[in-house]
C-alpha cells in the first residue's frame, strides 16, 4: 500500500535525518566513553542507572501503540456511510413497533432492518480485515524488543530485561541474540550481523571497532536496535535508546505516515457519497409526497520498505508494469461494468414508490421484494462481471484522467437510470397491470384506489367488472402483483447483464467465455423461481406462486433492452468519436 506524508511526517522526515547526524561512530572509544561517563572495564553503577533512568526513561518504544481488535471494529461502524446505515436499520425498527401498535403488523420492516444491520457488520468486517493487516505492521516493530540482555554493571554481569538499559551500559552479545540497543562496539570477535530488518540488506555485516564511514547507517562499527548478530561476539556500548535509536525513529515516523488513497478507492469513495447523497435526498423527497398524501408505507526486502514503495516488482521484470497497468485497467473497466449493472434495477424499485404516492396505486414493488433483488438475484451477476475477460482495446485506450473520467460518470449514470432503467420499470409496471387486469382490475380503475384498497373496513370494493373484494383478498392480489413484478425485473436483468459484459466490443465477439457469468445467469433465474414458488414464501416473505405466462410479459422488454444495448455497442465501435461515443460511452 502507497502512504502518504502529511506535514507532521515531512517534519519528522527532517528530525530523523538531524537525529541522524550523530558522531558517535567517529569519535574515539576515549572520547565516547568520556562523554557517557563510563568505564568500560566496570560498568555503570546502580546509582547512576537510576539517575539516567528518570532522566531518559526506559529502553522501550513509546510511539508504538497496539491498538485493540475491538476498538478496530467499533470504529469501522461508526464511519459516514455506516451512521446512515444504523438509522435506516433505527427507522425499520420504529416502523416495524410502530405498525405492531397500530395491530397491523409489516414483518417486512423488521425484515430490512436486520438485512440492513447485516449488511453493515459484513461491510465493517471486511474494512477491519484490511486495517488490521496494515496495523500489522507496527505490531512487527514489537517483535523485534529483546526480552532480555546480558549488561555489565559494578565490574559484574547480569542477565536483566532490557527496558532497563540505559545510555552508556556495556552490553555482550552473541550468536543468536537480538540486538537490544543502539551499540557503539568496543569489542568484537567474528561478529557479524543482519541489519534486513533496518535496511532490508540480505548481506550479512562484519562489525569492526573502527569504521571510516560518516554515515552512520554506514558504519561497522554500530550494531542497531533490533537487528540480529548471526556469527561471533561482542562487547558494545550504548549510544542510544528506546525512540532514540534509529529502529525507534523509523517507528515513530511510520506511525504518523497515512496510507494513500489509490484512484482505484479514490473512485469507490466518491460513488460511495454520491449514492449517499442521492439515498438521503431520495428519502426526504418520498417521505414528504408520503405524508402529503396522508399514507405512510415502508422502504525481498522488509515489511517496512515494502510498505512504503509505490511500486514493487515482484519478478524484477520491468514487463511485470505493462501487465500490470493491463490488469488494473481491466479491474476499473470490470467495476464499472459491475456498477452499471447494480444500478440499472434501481429506477425500477425506486419507480413503484413514487408512482405509489402520486397515482395513488396498490403499491406495485414491496421492500421485501426489492431486498430479494438488490441481496438476492443481483448479488451473483455483479459479482461474475469481475471475471469478464479484457475487451480488444484495453491497451489502445488512452490514459485515465483520475479528475474527469471517474468510476461512476454522467454517461454511466445516464444509460442506468434514464436508458436500460426505463426500460426495466416500464417492464416491471406492464406486469403489474396485466397481473391486475387478469384480476379484474382495469388500470383505469387502479387509479386512486389506495385510501379504499388499504382499508380494513371495506370488504366489499368492486372490480372494473362489479367483483367484490375483501381486505384480505386485496392484499393476497397485490403481493402477487408484487412477485410479478420481482420477476420481470430478473428477466430484463438477464438482457442487462449480457449489455454490461462489453462497452465497445460486440457480444459475438466477447463471446460467453465466463462461466462464473454464465453460472450467475442459471443462479438468479433458479433463486427468482425458489422464492416464488417454493411453499411458506406467501407467509415469510409475502412472495406469491404466478402463472407461468406472467414470467413471459417482460420478454419483449427483455429483446428491447438487449437490442439498445448491441445497437448502441455497434455505434461506439464503428463511429469512433462520434456524439454516440462522446456521450454514451461510460
Amino acid at each position: 500500500m502507497p502512504f502518504r506524508l502529511g506535514k507532521k511526517s515531512k517534519k519528522n522526515i527532517e528530525e530523523l535525518k538531524k537525529d541522524l547526524e550523530q558522531d558517535e561512530h567517529k569519535i574515539s572509544l576515549e572520547e565516547l566513553y568520556t562523554r557517557l561517563d563510563v568505564d568500560p572495564r566496570v560498568g555503570l553503577c546502580e546509582e547512576e542507572v537510576k539517575a539516567r533512568q528518570e532522566r531518559d526513561g526506559l529502553n522501550v518504544l513509546e510511539s508504538i501503540r497496539r491498538v485493540s481488535s475491538v476498538y478496530i471494529f467499533l470504529k469501522q461502524l461508526v464511519t459516514g456511510f455506516s451512521l446512515l446505515l444504523w438509522a435506516g436499520t433505527a427507522l425499520c425498527i420504529f416502523a416495524y413497533v410502530a405498525s405492531i401498535l397500530l395491530r397491523d403488523t409489516k414483518n417486512e420492516y423488521l425484515y430490512l432492518g436486520i438485512a440492513l444491520a447485516g449488511v453493515e457488520l459484513i461491510s465493517a468486517g471486511f474494512s477491519f480485515m484490511q486495517e488490521r493487516k496494515g496495523s500489522k505492521i507496527i505490531e512487527s516493530f514489537i517483535k523485534m524488543v529483546p526480552l532480555e540482555t546480558v549488561v555489565r554493571r559494578g565490574g559484574e554481569e547480569f542477565t536483566i530485561d532490557t527496558k532497563e538499559l540505559c545510555t552508556g551500559d556495556i552490553v555482550k552479545v552473541k550468536a543468536g541474540d537480538r540486538i537490544p540497543a543502539d551499540l557503539r562496539m568496543i569489542e568484537v570477535q567474528g561478529l557479524k550481523v543482519d541489519n534486513a530488518p533496518l535496511t532490508g540488506e540480505s548481506t550479512h555485516i562484519t562489525l569492526t571497532v573502527e569504521t571510516s564511514e560518516e554515515n552512520v547507517l554506514d558504519a561497522t562499527n554500530i550494531a542497531f536496535f533490533s537487528t540480529s548478530a548471526v556469527e561471533g561476539k561482542g562487547v558494545g556500548i550504548v549510544i542510544n535508546i528506546g525512540n532514540g535509536t534509529v529502529m525507534g525513529h523509523i517507528a515513530a515516523l511510520t506511525a504518523t505516515i497515512q496510507p494513500l488513497e489509490t484512484p482505484l478507492s479514490r473512485e469507490i469513495s466518491h460513488f460511495v457519497w454520491f449514492i449517499t447523497i442521492i439515498s438521503i435526498l431520495q428519502g426526504f423527497i418520498l417521505l414528504a409526497l408520503a405524508l402529503l398524501m396522508g399514507v405512510a408505507m415502508g422502504i525481498s526486502g522488509t515489511e517496512v520498505s515494502k510498505e512504503a514503495a509505490d511500486l514493487v516488482l515482484i519478478d524484477d521484470n520491468f514487463a511485470s508494469i505493462v501487465r500490470g497497468v493491463e490488469e488494473g485497467r481491466i479491474i476499473f473497466d470490470n467495476l464499472k461494468k459491475s456498477v452499471m449493472y447494480t444500478l440499472t434495477s434501481k429506477v425500477s424499485e425506486v419507480g413503484p414508490f413514487i408512482f405509489f404516492v402520486i397515482a395513488r396505486i396498490p403499491l406495485p414493488l414491496g421492500a421485501i421484494t426489492i431486498l430479494c433483488i438488490d441481496l438476492g438475484t443481483d448479488i451473483m451477476p455483479a459479482i461474475s462481471l469481475a471475471y469478464e475477460e479484457a475487451e480488444s482495446d484495453v491497451m489502445k485506450q488512452q490514459p485515465r484522467d483520475p479528475f474527469r473520467d471517474r468510476l461512476v460518470n454522467s454517461r454511466l449514470l445516464c444509460i442506468a437510470y434514464w436508458q436500460l432503467g426505463v426500460i426495466q420499470a416500464l417492464a416491471g409496471f406492464f406486469t403489474y397491470f396485466v397481473v391486475m387486469a387478469e384480476n379484474g382490475f382495469l388500470p383505469g380503475r387502479l387509479f386512486g384506489i389506495q385510501k379504499q384498497w388499504y382499508s380494513w373496513s371495506i370488504n366489499d370494493l368492486e372490480d372494473s367488472y362489479g367483483q367484490e373484494w375483501n381486505y384480505h383478498d386485496r392484499k393476497a392480489l397485490e403481493y402477487t402483483c408484487q412477485s410479478a413484478f420481482f420477476v420481470s425485473i430478473v428477466v430484463v436483468q438477464w438482457a442487462t447483464l449480457l449489455i454490461c459484459k462489453t462497452r465497445r466490443n460486440s457480444l459475438i465477439r466477447q463471446g460467453m467465455r465466463n462461466s462464473v457469468l454464465n453460472f450467475s445467469l442459471f443462479f438468479e433465474t433458479v433463486l427468482a423461481a425458489l422464492l416464488i414458488y417454493l411453499p411458506g414464501m406467501d407467509q415469510a416473505l409475502h412472495i406469491y406462486p404466478l402463472h407461468a405466462q406472467w414470467w413471459f410479459c417482460a420478454v419483449p422488454f427483455f429483446f428491447l433492452a438487449l437490442t439498445y444495448g448491441v445497437i448502441l455497442t455497434y455505434l461506439i465501435r464503428h463511429y469512433p468519436g462520434s456524439w454516440v461515443e462522446e456521450e454514451m460511452y461510460y
